[in-house]
């Protein structure tokens, strides 16, 4: 699965590479959100981002409402990560579109389980537009 990965910490953004790298996933890092965007604004985006909070250029909240204000792209699994831990900042996180908030320094169990519950997520998001236009079809088409 492509991934990508922004954060603005190096060694944050190395382990977090070389973590997902080691999973057999493909990744694309970035150190800003701006670079974020860009890349999922592409032609072939990664179906999974995982987004630091506090990044320059777009903040990992503001790439979530931005993301989520898109209803013409595929969907995308974002994973906020932080290092804000309090209750209210995880609302904060998941009222501003993210799927799920890790608190850094992260657990890399913790992190894989998390990726299995998005690609879950992904899975059932591309079984239910298969179905959506199997039965398009069916209602337009006489048999």
């Amino acid at each position: 699965m492509r991934i990508l990965v922004a954060d603005d910490e190096p060694l944050a953004l190395r382990v977090l590479e070389a973590t997902l790298t080691a999973w057999g996933h493909s990744v694309e890092a970035v150190a800003d959100g701006d670079a974020a965007w860009e890349i999922l604004e592409s032609e072939n985006p990664p179906q999974v981002a995982i987004i630091d909070w506090m990044m320059p250029g777009l903040n990992g909240l503001d790439l979530c409402r931005q993301i989520r204000a898109r209803v013409d792209r595929p969907y995308v699994f974002l994973l906020l990560l932080s290092g804000r831990g309090e209750a209210e900042d995880l609302v904060t996180g998941m009222d501003a579109g993210a799927d799920d908030y890790m608190v850094k320094p992260f657990d890399p169990r913790m992190l894989r389980v998390r990726l299995r519950a998005g690609m879950r997520i992904l899975e059932l998001q591309s079984e239910l537009i298969t179905t959506r236009e199997a039965l398009r079809d069916q209602a337009t088409n006489d048999a």
